[in-house]
């Protein structure tokens, strides 16, 4: 069984609309067993709803990351991850995510992470509870100043389907 920490996604100052924005987030392992051969981890950014763990992200919102890291988190290990990392270090090329980089529009966004999203409410790792895999709503407030020099994200994008897990990632 596997406890993931609670983790927090860093913020600085509030960022101006379209302005480079990274976002980073820690994940620790609190438990007294590794992740076995990975896990996985989905930002989401102004869902429509996420009150418990479960869905990916793009099944909410219209804006995310998702990473899929392939080795394992040891106890007592934590790892930062950052949204301009690749989705998937195995998988350079893959695209599971539509973060843009930036907030637009100026005003109110959430945003909530959760370790191990793969899989339902579950997930795919073992753990002695799922409820700690989840952290938001965490508010950020982006500044109407300065000229926007990109758009909002919308419209459609493709997103590349996610690896179907392996054995090592299952319960």
């Amino acid at each position: 069984m596997l406890p993931l920490a609670p983790f927090q996604p860093a913020r600085a100052q509030a960022p101006n609309v379209a302005q480079p924005t990274g976002i980073t987030v820690t994940v620790a392992n609190v438990g007294a067993a590794a992740t076995l051969k990975g896990f996985r981890l989905d930002l989401y950014v102004d869902p429509v709803a996420l009150q418990q763990p479960g869905p990916v992200w793009n099944a909410i919102a219209p804006s995310g990351k998702a990473w899929v890291l392939g080795m394992p988190l040891l106890p007592g290990q934590s790892i930062v991850l950052g949204t301009t990392l690749l989705d998937d270090p195995a998988d350079p090329a893959a695209v599971y995510s539509n973060w843009p980089g930036w907030f637009v529009p100026p005003g109110a966004h959430t945003l909530y992470a959760q370790v191990d999203p793969f899989g339902g409410l579950g997930g795919l790792v073992v753990e002695l509870g799922e409820l700690d895999n989840l952290l938001g709503p965490v508010g950020v407030t982006v500044n109407p100043s300065g000229v926007p020099v990109h758009g909002g994200v919308s419209g459609s994008f493709r997103l590349d389907p996610r690896p179907t897990p392996d054995p090592g990632m299952e319960r």
